[in-house]
Protein backbone atom coordinates (compact mmCIF):
# COMPACT_ATOMS: atom_id res chain seq x y z
CA UNK A 1 0.00 0.00 0.00
CA UNK A 2 2.85 2.40 0.69
CA UNK A 3 4.08 1.92 -2.89
CA UNK A 4 1.37 4.19 -4.28
CA UNK A 5 2.66 7.38 -2.62
CA UNK A 6 6.21 6.48 -3.64
CA UNK A 7 5.13 6.08 -7.27
CA UNK A 8 3.29 9.44 -7.30
CA UNK A 9 6.09 11.31 -5.53
CA UNK A 10 8.70 9.76 -7.84
CA UNK A 11 6.71 10.67 -10.96
CA UNK A 12 6.26 14.23 -9.68
CA UNK A 13 10.00 14.50 -8.96
CA UNK A 14 10.96 13.19 -12.41
CA UNK A 15 8.52 15.55 -14.11
CA UNK A 16 9.97 18.55 -12.26
CA UNK A 17 13.50 17.43 -13.06
CA UNK A 18 12.66 17.14 -16.76
CA UNK A 19 11.06 20.58 -16.85
CA UNK A 20 14.06 22.11 -15.05
CA UNK A 21 16.47 20.67 -17.63
CA UNK A 22 14.32 21.92 -20.53
CA UNK A 23 14.13 25.41 -19.00
CA UNK A 24 17.90 25.51 -18.42
CA UNK A 25 18.64 24.56 -22.04
CA UNK A 26 16.13 27.08 -23.36
CA UNK A 27 17.63 29.86 -21.24
CA UNK A 28 21.14 28.91 -22.38
CA UNK A 29 20.11 29.04 -26.06
CA UNK A 30 18.40 32.43 -25.61
CA UNK A 31 21.52 33.87 -23.96
CA UNK A 32 23.70 32.52 -26.79
CA UNK A 33 21.38 34.07 -29.36
CA UNK A 34 21.52 37.45 -27.60
CA UNK A 35 25.32 37.33 -27.46
CA UNK A 36 25.54 36.54 -31.17
CA UNK A 37 23.20 39.40 -32.05
CA UNK A 38 25.44 41.92 -30.30
CA UNK A 39 24.34 45.32 -29.01
CA UNK A 40 21.26 46.87 -30.56
CA UNK A 41 21.98 49.24 -33.43
CA UNK A 42 20.78 52.82 -33.14
CA UNK A 43 19.85 54.99 -36.07
CA UNK A 44 21.50 58.34 -36.48
CA UNK A 45 19.12 61.25 -36.55
CA UNK A 46 19.31 63.72 -39.42
CA UNK A 47 18.61 67.40 -38.89
CA UNK A 48 15.11 67.08 -40.34
CA UNK A 49 13.98 63.49 -40.89
CA UNK A 50 11.10 62.87 -43.22
CA UNK A 51 7.81 61.69 -41.78
CA UNK A 52 8.36 58.09 -42.93
CA UNK A 53 11.84 58.04 -41.34
CA UNK A 54 10.37 59.52 -38.18
CA UNK A 55 7.63 56.86 -38.13
CA UNK A 56 10.22 54.13 -38.73
CA UNK A 57 12.33 55.46 -35.87
CA UNK A 58 9.31 55.59 -33.56
CA UNK A 59 8.37 52.04 -34.53
CA UNK A 60 11.90 50.83 -33.83
CA UNK A 61 11.97 52.59 -30.45
CA UNK A 62 8.61 51.04 -29.59
CA UNK A 63 9.90 47.61 -30.60
CA UNK A 64 13.01 48.06 -28.42
CA UNK A 65 10.92 49.20 -25.47
CA UNK A 66 8.55 46.24 -25.79
CA UNK A 67 11.48 43.81 -26.07
CA UNK A 68 13.01 45.31 -22.93
CA UNK A 69 9.74 44.75 -21.07
CA UNK A 70 9.48 41.16 -22.31
CA UNK A 71 13.04 40.46 -21.08
CA UNK A 72 12.40 42.02 -17.67
CA UNK A 73 12.72 39.45 -14.90
CA UNK A 74 11.24 41.44 -12.04
CA UNK A 75 7.68 41.54 -13.43
CA UNK A 76 5.00 38.90 -13.53
CA UNK A 77 3.87 37.73 -16.99
CA UNK A 78 0.46 39.32 -16.45
CA UNK A 79 2.04 42.68 -15.50
CA UNK A 80 4.28 42.50 -18.56
CA UNK A 81 1.32 41.81 -20.83
CA UNK A 82 -0.71 44.66 -19.32
CA UNK A 83 2.20 47.10 -19.64
CA UNK A 84 2.81 46.04 -23.25
CA UNK A 85 -0.86 46.59 -24.08
CA UNK A 86 -0.79 50.00 -22.40
CA UNK A 87 2.30 51.09 -24.34
CA UNK A 88 0.84 49.88 -27.65
CA UNK A 89 -2.38 51.81 -27.00
CA UNK A 90 -0.43 54.96 -26.09
CA UNK A 91 1.62 54.61 -29.28
CA UNK A 92 -1.55 54.15 -31.33
CA UNK A 93 -3.15 57.24 -29.75
CA UNK A 94 0.02 59.22 -30.47
CA UNK A 95 -0.04 58.16 -34.13
CA UNK A 96 -3.73 59.07 -34.40
CA UNK A 97 -3.00 62.51 -32.91
CA UNK A 98 -0.16 63.05 -35.38
CA UNK A 99 -2.37 62.01 -38.29
CA UNK A 100 -5.12 64.37 -37.16
CA UNK A 101 -2.60 67.22 -36.80
CA UNK A 102 -1.29 66.59 -40.31
CA UNK A 103 -4.81 66.55 -41.69
CA UNK A 104 -5.65 69.77 -39.83
CA UNK A 105 -2.52 71.47 -41.20
CA UNK A 106 -3.32 70.32 -44.73
CA UNK A 107 -6.88 71.60 -44.33
CA UNK A 108 -5.61 74.98 -43.13
CA UNK A 109 -3.21 75.20 -46.08
CA UNK A 110 -6.04 74.52 -48.51
CA UNK A 111 -8.26 77.11 -46.80
CA UNK A 112 -5.43 79.66 -46.86
CA UNK A 113 -4.78 78.99 -50.56
CA UNK A 114 -8.49 79.35 -51.36
CA UNK A 115 -8.70 82.56 -49.31
CA UNK A 116 -5.59 83.89 -51.05
CA UNK A 117 -7.08 83.14 -54.49
CA UNK A 118 -10.32 84.91 -53.54
CA UNK A 119 -8.45 87.98 -52.34
CA UNK A 120 -6.43 88.08 -55.60
CA UNK A 121 -9.65 87.92 -57.63
CA UNK A 122 -11.09 90.77 -55.63
CA UNK A 123 -8.14 92.97 -56.55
Amino acid sequence: MYFYPIIFIGAFFLLNLTLAVIKAKFTEEMNNKKEQAGPPKKKKLDDAPSSSEDEDLQAELLKDELEHIRESKNMSPRSKENLIKKIKIEHLIQRIDQTLEKRDVEHRIVEYAEHDEESEKAL
